[in-house]
């Protein structure tokens, strides 16, 4: 449950054309867990505040008194955040590589290499859409995701969408495999549907990875996450 929202916005010039953003975003909240502790229901709430971090580039197009019609958006990173309270997420679980393979290729088709995701930009559809990912309703996409773990303890990677884009609004990853004794070096994957009524446009979609005691210890100094955001657009 989301509590409170405070977001930082700073702005650059770069020349008399491109204004520069840098979206500074703060979430408070809590997370509900309930199960049961010695065959006792009980329910654990966690307060975590976590921060993410996005790029926009806007252009001008035009010189008008109305500066609406002015300016549109050019270029956007993929956003990038984790906890910092009550544990910082990459500290425990980083996520540091995202795959996206589209009609059963052997090889991706995008590539999305951490662990500064906010470092890779692309150029929207309007000025011609170099690098973002273009998908088609009901196409299938098998996403991977590389993590690097402190935890000895299979961490949870899910993805997150509205519920009327991909079917579901948390998707939780299978394990693949893993290297290492600490850290791990770990994969996880998933087979995508994009529902055939997904509108047409630009979107967001969200992967997470958190540690298995963020769900499963009733410690609520024990809550790390990480997540990484990645814009797409669904084409006809």
């Amino acid at each position: 449950i989301i509590t409170g929202v405070n977001r930082n916005t700073e702005i650059t010039n770069e020349g008399d054309s491109l204004k520069n953003v840098v979206v500074n975003t703060t979430l408070n909240g809590n997370i509900i867990i309930i199960g049961y502790i010695a065959n006792v229901l009980d329910t654990t709430i966690k307060p975590f505040t976590k921060n993410t971090l996005r790029k926009a580039v806007f252009k001008r197009i035009a010189n008008t008194d109305k500066p609406r019609k002015n300016w549109r958006l050019y270029k956007v990173s993929c956003l990038d955040g984790q906890t910092t309270q009550p544990e910082f997420g990459s500290s425990k679980v980083r996520i540091d590589k995202i795959e996206i393979y589209r009609n059963g290729e052997p090889n991706p088709s995008y590539t999305l290499t951490g662990p500064d995701f906010n470092n890779i930009i692309f150029v929207t559809k309007l000025f011609g859409g170099a690098g973002l990912l273009q998908l088609d309703r009901n196409e299938v996409i098998k996403a991977k995701v590389y993590t690097t773990s402190q935890m000895t303890e299979i961490d949870y990677v899910a993805f997150h969408s509205s519920k009327r884009g991909f079917g579901h609004k948390r998707t939780l990853f299978d394990f693949e495999s893993q290297t290492g004794s600490g850290p791990y070096n770990r994969i996880f994957s998933k087979d995508l549907i994009i529902n055939g009524t997904h509108k047409l446009g630009a979107y967001n979609a969200h992967f997470s990875a958190t540690t298995h005691e963020s769900f499963y210890d009733d410690d609520v100094n024990k809550f790390a996450s990480d997540v990484v955001g990645v814009p797409f657009k669904v084409t006809r």
